[in-house]
C-alpha cells in the first residue's frame, strides 16, 4: 500500500502497521473482529481517520501497537514494553478524551473549510457576473464610439467636399472676371486710340478740350471698371456663401443626434 497525501496521519500510520503485519485488508479486518472489510477500506483506501471504537479494536487485537503513536504520532509504532503496559481498555480510557478532542477539532476545521469554499465560490460567481457585465458595457461603449467616429468622418468629408467646390467656384469666378476686365481694357484701349486719332486730326481746333475729354474718359473708365469688378466679386461671394450655408444646414452633423447612452 502507498501513502496518499489525502490520507489523514492516523490512516497513514494504520496502513504502515498493516503492511508490517503482512496481512491483507480483509485478513486484518477479520483479525480485529470487524463485521465487514469496509471499515479498513475507509481507513486504508479512502484515508479516513479511525474512530475510537475502531482503533480500540485494533489495539486490543494487536497490543504491541502503540495507541498514542497511531493517534498523535508520539513514540514508536511498536510498544516494546506492551506486556507491562496497561490493558487496551485502560489505554482507551486514558486516550479517549484526547482522541475525541482531536476529532472534534478536525470536524470544526472541516466545517470552516467548507464555509470558506462556499464563500470563495460565491465570490468567484460575483466576479464572473461583474466581468460579464463590464464586458457588455465596454462592448456597447465601443459601438457608440464607432458610430460617433463615423458621424464625424461623414461630417468632415462633407465639409471638405463643400470647401473644394467653393474653391473651384472662386477660381472660375476669378477667371471669368479677368476675362471681363481684359475685354473692358481692350475696349478702353480701342477708344483711347480712336480719341487719340481724333485728337491728332483736330489738334489745332481743340487740342486742350480733347485732352481734357480723354483724361475725363480715362478716369471714368477706371472708376467704372473698379466698381464693376468690386460689385461682381461681392455678388459672387454672397451667392456662394448662401449656397454653402444651405447645404451645410441640411447635413446630419448640424442636427442634434438622439442620445442612445443611458
Amino acid at each position: 500500500m502507498k501513502k496518499n497525501t489525502k490520507h489523514t496521519p492516523q490512516a497513514q500510520r494504520i496502513i504502515e502497521f498493516v503492511e508490517l503485519t503482512g496481512l491483507t485488508q480483509t485478513q486484518f479486518s477479520v483479525q480485529c473482529g470487524f463485521k465487514s472489510p469496509s471499515t479498513m477500506q475507509m481507513i486504508c483506501t479512502e484515508g479516513q481517520s479511525p474512530t475510537t471504537k475502531t482503533l480500540s479494536k485494533i489495539v486490543h487485537r494487536f497490543p504491541q501497537l502503540n495507541y498514542d503513536w497511531v493517534l498523535m504520532g508520539i513514540g514508536e509504532m511498536i510498544n516494546r514494553s506492551f506486556a507491562k503496559a496497561p490493558s487496551s481498555k485502560s489505554q482507551q480510557r486514558s486516550t479517549r478524551a484526547t482522541f475525541d478532542q482531536i476529532s472534534k477539532n478536525q470536524s470544526v476545521s472541516d466545517l470552516k473549510t467548507n464555509e470558506l469554499k462556499s464563500d470563495v465560490s460565491d465570490l468567484m460567481k460575483l466576479m464572473k457576473d461583474t466581468m460579464i457585465l463590464t464586458a457588455q458595457q465596454n462592448g456597447m461603449l465601443t459601438i457608440k464610439i464607432e458610430e460617433l467616429q463615423k458621424t464625424i468622418k461623414s461630417g468632415m468629408d462633407f465639409i471638405g467636399e463643400k470647401e473644394a467646390k467653393r474653391d473651384a467656384f472662386f477660381e472660375k469666378m476669378h477667371h471669368e472676371e479677368m476675362v471681363k476686365i481684359h475685354e473692358l481694357d481692350k475696349k478702353r484701349l480701342a477708344n483711347i486710340r480712336i480719341l487719340d486719332i481724333e485728337r491728332r486730326v483736330n489738334r489745332e481746333e481743340g487740342q486742350e478740350k480733347l485732352s481734357h475729354k480723354i483724361y475725363t474718359y480715362l478716369k471714368e473708365s477706371r472708376e467704372l471698371i473698379f466698381t464693376a469688378l468690386t460689385q461682381a466679386k461681392e455678388d459672387a461671394i454672397n451667392e456662394s456663401q448662401e449656397k454653402f450655408n444651405v447645404q451645410l444646414g441640411k447635413h446630419t452633423i448640424n442636427k442634434k443626434p438622439k442620445s442612445t447612452l443611458l
